[in-house]
Formats: structure tokens, C-alpha cells, sequence
């Protein structure tokens, strides 16, 4: 797997983005989180995870936001807070500032750990999280990329359209893995918010121009050009990651909670090539290392990046189009029901009976046939009885003892459902 030396300078110029990236969804947030901890005792610890969290002053202002939340309810409930990100990542500054953070916080039921793991591994033991958060992280690909003659993929640009099925195939398959991984990790009922940045082609545009060009003038060899890559793709569409979450998500209980996109302008009031120079340097360090001493290398790097700077004049920002999920491990097996006619389930801790032909009720609108189901409840197995639509076979109505009630969805909340009916809702 490859994975370049983070540079220190990285945490600095990716810090402090907050009111970036986290600000805006905080109410929605606060919302969501809120409804949850309605359904917990507090006996348990409560578990509040980052990953990608580079020096950690991007999610400390959120989890201050999220302890509160919690200590509104509890003053005792022991919380633990997760910080992760890749190994390769300047720890040294995010152990400070953590132990900066804790001390601010004077909370003596909290502790806060850190995690050097990618994120594309499990990271945590099962069901731990309540809520998480990861920005930043799922734009970098898991694994090098041999490009023939690009330092960057960019569709279209130097870049073959072989080369362009193996990044985006990895690409879709590493946010499948990321998901994956969290629902893993995921409390049933927890949270999860991820943005994904994607659309900053015209400097990428520029780095792996400036980095042919090299090439073309003979400072670096074909052979050198091969093995430098910036394992990122920010070409990802929105039918990439709402697919990669239906894919996911239809076989684990995952509700979508919100998704939208928006602009974002990253690096401004600061030197840009500075910011570039942070996250590009060692992965060209790792790359012309192969063939080169340090300092040959180090030598190559300082030319790229005088002549990138001419081409960056202009240019007083990156603007990124960031893709914003929050979703949910659904609190019990929540399973989309196929009728085939006779039922197909989805999940294999579904089991069906014999349809039973004594019930004659039927809905307002249509003739139906009563299938009943097993549920794998958190509680034991409870079988219940589906009223079936036999025209368009959704499961529309759900029978619990002589109650026939229509369901405004297919996705069926179990314990919510069992809740209502024994309040007599």
C-alpha cells in the first residue's frame, strides 16, 4: 500500500476549518444527536469518534458542542473521545493539542484516545460509536496508482482510459470499504457525518502539467514520471457516492439522514503554494526517492514548485465542491421487504412461515395476503404479521394482533413500531 510521509506543515495549512466544513451542519447535528441520546440510560460509556483528524483543531470546537449536548442529560456518563487518522500523520501536534483540549474541558468522567489506523480499516471494536465525524479523508485513495504520465488524475488529461477504470474502480471501492467499516464500528441508532470534496481539477490540472513538463525537458526520467503519483481522486459525482451508500447501506440497515453539496473555498488569505506544497511533497519525495538520493530529490521538488508558483499567481483560492452525508445505523434491523410474489428477505435473520389464510381482513384500498415474518429484535425473535399488497406486492400495511396499520414506507422501524403499539398508539 502506498503511503507517503505526511509533512508536518500539512496540520497547519489544513487547520482551524471549522466554520468550513463542520459549522453549517451543526444544527442539523445537534438535532439528530439529540433525538438519540432521548432513546439512551446513560449507563454505558458514550463514544464520539473523528477520523482524518489531523491536528484535531478542526473537530474540537464540534465535540465541545457534543459533550455539552450530553452533559445536559448526564454528569457522570463516562464519554470517550476517538481520534484517528492515517500513521504517516504529525501526531506530535495532535497529542498537544488533545491534551490542550481535555484540559479546557475539565471533565473528569472524559478520556480521549488517538488512533494511528487508515480509515479504510476497521479502526474500533463493534458497536462503539454514537457519533462520528470524518472530513477531508475519503478523497485519498488507499492504494498507488501507476499513471503512465500524470502526477494527478484528472479525467481526460494524460491519462488513459484504462488508467481511468482502475482509479475510479478504486476509488468506488474504497468508500464502500470506508462505510463499511463505520457501520462495523456503529452502535445501532449512532450517527455518522462524512463530507467528501471532490472538483479541485484545475490545480490538479496544473500540478500534473507542471510535472510532464519536467518530464519533456528531460529533468526526470519515463521512469520517474511512472512512479510519482498523488493518490487522490476528486472526480467523484454524485451518482458515484449515493451508489456506494445504496450498495452499503441496502444490506446493513442504513438510513440516508441528509445529503447535499456545496461550494467551498479552501486556502483563502493564505500563500497557496504553501498549501499545495503540504500535501503534494511527499508523495513527490516518495516517488523520485525510488531512483534518487534525498537531496537529488529535494532538488527536483524545489524546480517543480518554482514553476508551479508562476501558474498559481492568479489563482487566490481552491474551490471545492464538498458532497455532505449524514447517515444512520438503523436502531433494529430495519429491512426493505421484497415480495416475489411470496416474500423474499434480505437479511438471512429473517425468517418467513407459512402464509396464513384464516385472517379475511382486508386494507381500504386492496386485496392482501398475510405473510408473517421473524424480526431479530435487540430483545429475542418476535414474529409479525405483513399485510402484503398483491397488486404492486409492497409491504403497505403490517398486521400486530387484530391492528391493521399502514406503513408511509417500505423501510420498517421495528422497535419504534412494537413501542407505539404497546403505548396503544
Amino acid at each position: 500500500m502506498f503511503k507517503p510521509k505526511m509533512n508536518p506543515e500539512y496540520s497547519h495549512v489544513n487547520s482551524e476549518n471549522f466554520d468550513l466544513f463542520l459549522l453549517p451542519n451543526v444544527g442539523r447535528l445537534k438535532d439528530i444527536f439529540n433525538k438519540y441520546l432521548d432513546g439512551l440510560d446513560f449507563k454505558s460509556k458514550i463514544n464520539l469518534t473523528d477520523f482524518g483528524t489531523n491536528d484535531g483543531k478542526n473537530i474540537f470546537p464540534f465535540l465541545r458542542i457534543m459533550i455539552e449536548l450530553i452533559r445536559q442529560r448526564s454528569a457522570s456518563c463516562e464519554i470517550c473521545v476517538t481520534l484517528n487518522d492515517q500513521p504517516t500523520n504529525d501526531f506530535s501536534a495532535l497529542v498537544k493539542n488533545a491534551e490542550d483540549f481535555k484540559n479546557e474541558i475539565k471533565d473528569d468522567f472524559l478520556a480521549v484516545h488517538n488512533i494511528p489506523e487508515s480509515a479504510y480499516h476497521r479502526c474500533l471494536p463493534d458497536k462503539t460509536i454514537d457519533i462520528g465525524t470524518c472530513s477531508l479523508v475519503v478523497q485519498f485513495l488507499s492504494e498507488y496508482v501507476v499513471l503512465e504520465n500524470a502526477l494527478m488524475f484528472v479525467p481526460g488529461l494524460l491519462v488513459s482510459d484504462e488508467e481511468t477504470t482502475k482509479v475510479r474502480s478504486l476509488a468506488a471501492e474504497d468508500l464502500k470499504t470506508f462505510i463499511r467499516a463505520r457501520l462495523t464500528e456503529m452502535k445501532r441508532g449512532a450517527i455518522f457525518f462524512v463530507n467528501i470534496p471532490t472538483d479541485p481539477l484545475k490545480i490538479n490540472e496544473m500540478c500534473s502539467s507542471t510535472f510532464y513538463q519536467l518530464y519533456q525537458r528531460n529533468v526526470i526520467s519515463k521512469e520517474e514520471l511512472r512512479n510519482t503519483f498523488v493518490p487522490v481522486n476528486n472526480a467523484r459525482t454524485e451518482t458515484d457516492i449515493k451508489t456506494a451508500f445504496v450498495e452499503i447501506g441496502k444490506d446493513n440497515g442504513v438510513e440516508f439522514l441528509h445529503f447535499t453539496h456545496r461550494r467551498v473555498k479552501m486556502y483563502q488569505n493564505k500563500d497557496l503554494l504553501k498549501c499545495v506544497r503540504a500535501w503534494i511533497s511527499p508523495s513527490l519525495m516518495a516517488g523520485l526517492c525510488q531512483t534518487r538520493s534525498n537531496n537529488d530529490a529535494a532538488d527536483v521538488c524545489e524546480l517543480f514548485f518554482h514553476d508551479l508558483r508562476s501558474r498559481l499567481s492568479d489563482m487566490k483560492c481552491v474551490d471545492y465542491n464538498i458532497y455532505e452525508v449524514i447517515f444512520q445505523k438503523l436502531p433494529v434491523y430495519c429491512v426493505e421487504i421484497c415480495i416475489d410474489p411470496i416474500i423474499r428477505a434480505s437479511k438471512q435473520n429473517l425468517r418467513t412461515k407459512q402464509t396464513r389464510n384464516d385472517t379475511q381482513q382486508t386494507s381500504p384500498d386492496h386485496e392482501r395476503t398475510d405473510t408473517w415474518i421473524a424480526i431479530d429484535l435487540e430483545s429475542g425473535l418476535q414474529w409479525i404479521q405483513l399485510a402484503v399488497d398483491r397488486t404492486s406486492y409492497d409491504v403497505t400495511y403490517i398486521m400486530h394482533g387484530t391492528k391493521l396499520v399502514r406503513l408511509v414506507t417500505a423501510m420498517l422501524d421495528c422497535r419504534e413500531y412494537f413501542t407505539k403499539m404497546e403505548n396503544g398508539v
